[in-house]
């Protein structure tokens, strides 16, 4: 005598519940270990982005500072508001290729945290300030030329020195 199975209708050839509920949770499992891989890399790639951003400043710092003999010097006008300076850091620095889009870190970029309108321009880097001599800014190999401003990385804000060498702040503390 054929009995049909408990767990199937009679004539249906589908999935049952055991088999349905396996395959979702084989599925809802990969989806969460995509999910971390996904923020991992795009951690890292992130933070590849960033120190492109420092590198560029170097190198635009570097090409100003030998093109007009000093560092750049603020203009009084500007005062203590910062997305002040950022703009016209920004303006100075462009034609060397420190325009606006090398002082965001993409990480801050994809939290919003920087604002689109002139006066809320502020960039993710904190430059130094030297003196106008011309080769001030090499003087001290261990004076950062730029600083993240925030723990974007979360291994310690970026800095860049001036033989273009870019580390976190944790590992400069270790002395690596």
């Amino acid at each position: 005598m054929n009995l049909p199975s408990p767990r199937r209708l009679p004539g249906c050839h589908g999935l049952t519940v055991l088999e349905l509920l396996m395959t979702v949770t084989i599925a809802l499992i990969m989806g969460t270990i995509m999910s971390v891989s996904y923020a991992g890399v795009r951690n890292r790639a992130e933070r590849i982005a960033c120190t492109a951003n420092l590198r560029a400043l170097h190198a635009a710092f570097s090409s100003y500072t030998l093109d007009k003999g000093s560092w750049p010097q603020e203009p009084p006008l500007l005062g203590s508001e910062g997305s002040k300076l950022y703009g016209w850091l920004a303006g100075e620095l462009d034609k060397y290729g420190g325009g606006r889009p090398a002082w965001i870190c993409p990480t801050e970029r994809r939290r919003q945290l920087v604002g689109e309108g002139e006066e809320e321009f502020v960039g993710s880097y904190t430059p130094t300030m030297f003196g106008t001599g011309q080769q001030t800014p090499w003087q001290w190999e261990n004076q950062p030329w730029l600083i993240e401003r925030t723990n974007n990385h979360m291994s310690g804000q970026l800095l860049i020195f001036p033989s273009g060498k870019v580390i976190s702040v944790d590992e400069f503390m270790e002395g690596k």
